[in-house]
């Protein structure tokens, strides 16, 4: 994905950020070490039909798994605020009148 802005003190994209909720890294081995019988775990299916199957194998599969720990992670968003400029830049009044810029953040944010 190409990055928009990175000039700022956190070295992220902050159009990327707004876009992506963030959770806590993990992986399977990492899972399986906090939880030591699930490398042992044996599953049988006993759908009565192949699709059940299929849904069934995944669902005990390592990516299913993860699925499983991802849906119950907590998620943050990362600092963000984000201009939508118009192509011909942004005008400012000689009155000094205040110009509406479309903005989209994740909290206050004050531009000094």
């Amino acid at each position: 994905m190409p990055i928009i802005e990175t000039q700022n003190k956190n070295n992220y994209c902050s159009y990327l950020a707004s876009t992506f909720d963030i959770s806590v890294p993990t992986c399977y081995e990492y899972e399986s070490i906090k939880d030591p019988l699930l490398k042992r775990q044996s599953f049988t299916c006993s759908s009565s039909t192949p699709d059940e199957d299929s849904i069934h194998s995944y669902q005990i599969s390592k990516m299913g798994y993860l699925e499983s720990i991802m849906r119950t992670a907590e998620y943050i968003t990362l600092d963000h605020l984000v201009l939508f400029a118009p192509k011909e830049g942004i005008v400012l009044d000689p009155d000094g009148s205040p110009v509406e810029v479309p903005t989209r953040s994740n909290g206050p944010f004050t531009i000094e």
